[in-house]
């Protein structure tokens, strides 16, 4: 190496006084109210009460864990105050939450057996605080929603190890084939989430799952359609309004999942790199997606020429992906799956749907926990829409308690995924 180029390295020796132990800090554990003979009795009695409960399903599964909740005091939400000491492998360990409060844990026969005892007779500090921070305990019952046609989607718990959630999995086989149901289809969301699209055509196969402790929610899947816009036309477009891409001119590349353009579209069809159908044409209304394709083919022409919006134009692949009465998550999801493994050079892809439910505090949508996954595994940035709020009264400032109604739209809740809303 030229001399220029070399870097001066100087050599600091440690001393005597660098090595030490440090102070551990914090103090003793906060009690958050007291933690009387009563109190643990309380507890106590309401773990044998979840125990009793599931005594019929420990007998006729007896691999299989039962899960109940537990409920945490709200100002003791803080993961510092988690009640680790309590819910343990030995007793009852936590497996998930359900929201700001609410803890889920998986529950054997012995181990709530353990956890009552412990309740009743451990005095540590630490057992002490956490007992403190709760305030019920109750068994999980399955959210159920019966849908309206023969496709279920169902989601099984997650026990975080192995020989409990294959056991989970085995036994949801074994209930579905006495139905003659041999093969459910197992969809890919994300981890910590097994999802099964199931057809049901006999009531008693929702009564059967519901009763089955590996069942966290029973329901149909959910419908997305394109977010409604409120555009307001002028007057018809003629071709000064919109150029055909130039010869020669590499430019950017999109991907819109909507409801698609026409195949003939005279404007749109230039600049089209590629088109892929998923709905049938009679179940078409490509309004939509000429609509958000026009935008981002020309975003500054047609917007007046306001220089907020890019100068430059792009082509688009076009994924015919929403029908006139929307589609379900579980076709959009193989869409999209499908589209990004055509075409791994898009990287940006444009998703103006979502459901009229607004998401709430307690989860994120299971949909937006597959974008996720999928922006991962792909390395492409998904652009989603906020949703749009139309009911009055609308939130002001200072503002208004409108409680979750006015939440964004799933799955306008994607950690990955870049959200738009306009004013």
């Amino acid at each position: 190496m030229v001399d220029s180029k070399k870097l001066p390295l100087k050599v600091i020796p440690t001393l005597e006084r660098d090595f030490y132990h440090p102070d551990a800090g914090g103090g003793p554990k906060k009690l958050f109210t007291k933690v009387t003979p009563e109190f643990r009795q309380k507890l106590s009695s309401q773990v044998i009460e979840i125990r009793d409960h599931f005594s019929k399903t420990f007998k006729e599964f007896p691999k299989v864990p039962a899960v109940a909740r537990v409920r945490v005091r709200g100002d003791a939400i803080a993961k510092s105050h988690r009640p680790t000491e309590v819910f343990t492998a030995s007793t009852c360990p936590i497996i998930g939450a359900e929201g700001l409060g609410d803890l889920l844990v998986s529950a054997t026969r012995s181990g709530l057996e353990s956890l009552a005892k412990k309740i009743e007779s451990n005095n540590s500090k630490q057992a002490v605080a956490n007992l403190s921070t709760l305030e019920s305990l109750e068994a999980y019952t399955p959210m159920v929603d019966r849908p309206a046609d023969n496709v279920a989607k169902v989601k099984l718990f997650r026990h975080n190890q192995p020989i409990l959630d294959a056991a989970v999995d085995e036994t949801f086989y074994l209930l579905l084939k006495r139905f003659g149901i041999r093969e459910p289809h197992q969809l890919r969301y994300g981890r910590g989430l097994k999802i099964y699209r199931v057809e049901v055509r006999r009531p008693e196969v929702i009564d059967t799952l519901q009763r089955y402790v590996g069942t966290q929610s029973i329901g149909p899947f959910p419908l997305y359609d394109p977010v409604r816009s409120t555009a307001v036309t002028i007057r018809g477009m003629v071709p000064e309004d919109f150029p055909k891409p130039e010869a020669g001119v590499e430019y950017p590349v999109v991907g819109i999942v909507d409801s698609g353009t026409a195949e003939s579209d005279p404007y749109l069809a230039p600049w089209r790199m590629a088109r892929e159908v998923h709905v049938a044409e009679e179940e078409q209304d490509n309004t939509h997606g000429s609509f958000v394709s026009g935008l981002i083919v020309h975003a500054r022409k047609l917007n007046h020429g306001d220089v907020q919006f890019p100068l430059c134009s792009a082509r688009i692949v076009d994924v015919v992906a929403l029908g006139k009465k929307g589609t379900t998550e579980d076709k959009l999801l193989s869409t999209l799956e499908q589209a990004l493994e055509n075409h791994p050079n898009v990287k940006i892809w444009n998703l103006s749907l979502g459901t009229e439910k607004s998401v709430t505090d307690r989860t994120f949508s299971d949909l937006s926990v597959a974008l996720d996954r999928i922006q991962d595994e792909h390395g492409v940035t998904f652009i989603v829409a906020a949703g749009n709020y139309r009911n009055p009264p609308f939130r002001g400032w200072p503002p208004d308690d409108l409680g979750e109604a006015d939440r964004v739209c799933a799955p306008a809740d994607s950690v990955r995924a870049v959200v738009v809303d306009s004013n």
